[in-house]
């Protein structure tokens, strides 16, 4: 038996091949079950003689591939843009950066001209669960907080980078009218569509364009949790999410940013953060998805039942010819 597998988007093909070697002896029928997947799988041979010794096998098989796979998802893992957020027609700023020395504060803001946390309205949209088909656009009010400590800017020439972005907390709560959406009772003003906190933020830009990110390649983390999406096939530690923010104004800059760096280490170590400004921001969020372990087992169970009781009805009708 040979299992073969790899990840195209959210469909994940699984291809085997039974092989089975007969032999006559005693006057009874063994057959030598084999199963030789990738190196980076398992291999197990054996004999084993009768249907139910067959399906024994496969079982243990079924969960030997399941444990390895499991342990290899994350390679193959797909990764799954499951909700969305804009502000519609809307070019207002929704988010402001205020600077404090070599720190800040990043926050929403309730209106284009209000200085403290508030939350913004915005089109929540929730993407990729067929479940979920009418949580589209939903009316939402966004909040995000996030702070700066002792970590100045950096320049390279043409890109403004503020990392260490931490303590960092967001949610979407439902602002339209209480209703019932594909099952789901939803409350305006108190049904939670989506939360989380995060830690090592970049925030990226240049003129009146950039982002805030939250990725695991740059050290990123963040944790999502959602009352109403299911999140149980999230590969742990994969939760990253963008920002794209726009209208910033005044453009990105800093009095003193570090300069000459790569990966962080600067020939110039600057003392300022960036200097303060408002945004637009509009966002997207993913996470990698990956099978669970039993989902892989009862696959690689039911296939390899299937194959045996198969080859059990061709060796009966051979036997009665």
């Amino acid at each position: 038996m040979e299992i073969l597998y790899r990840t195209y988007d959210l469909i994940i093909l699984v291809m085997f091949e039974f092989s089975f070697q007969e032999n006559l002896e005693d006057n009874g029928i063994i057959h030598e079950y084999i199963l030789s997947p990738r190196p980076d799988l398992v291999h197990v041979t054996g004999t084993r003689t009768g249907l139910m010794k067959a399906l024994t096998l496969f079982a243990s098989a079924a969960v030997a591939a399941a444990t390895v796979a499991a342990s290899a998802a994350p390679a193959d893992a797909a990764v799954l843009l499951f909700a969305t957020f804009n502000t519609g027609t809307s070019n207002t700023s929704n988010i402001d950066w205020v600077k404090s020395g070599s720190g800040g504060h990043l926050f929403t803001t309730s209106s284009g001209t209000a200085t403290t946390l508030g939350a913004a309205a915005v089109k929540f949209t929730f993407l990729g669960d067929p479940a979920l088909p009418d949580f589209d656009n939903l009316k939402a009010n966004f909040t995000l907080n996030a702070t700066v400590t002792n970590t100045p800017a950096q320049f390279d020439g043409s890109t403004y980078t503020q990392t260490g972005l931490n303590s960092g907390a967001f949610s979407f709560v439902y602002a339209g009218p209480s209703q019932t959406l594909d099952g789901i009772h939803l409350v305006k003003n108190s049904t939670v569509l989506l939360s989380g906190t995060f830690n090592d933020a970049w925030m990226q830009g240049a003129g009146g364009v950039g982002g805030l990110d939250v990725t695991v390649g740059n050290g990123g983390s963040a944790h999502f949790t959602s009352s109403i999406y299911d999140l149980s096939d999230t590969q742990p530690g994969s939760d990253e999410f963008a920002l794209h923010l726009s209208n910033v104004s005044p453009h990105f800059s800093a009095v003193n940013p570090s300069t000459g760096c790569v990966n962080n280490v600067c020939s110039h170590v600057g003392t300022t953060a960036l200097n303060s400004f408002r945004a637009h921001a509009g966002g997207d969020f993913q996470f990698n998805a990956v099978p669970e372990p039993s989902t892989w087992a009862l696959m690689i169970l039911g296939f390899g039942g299937a194959g045996a009781m198969l080859r059990q009805r061709r060796r009966t009708a051979a036997l009665a010819a």
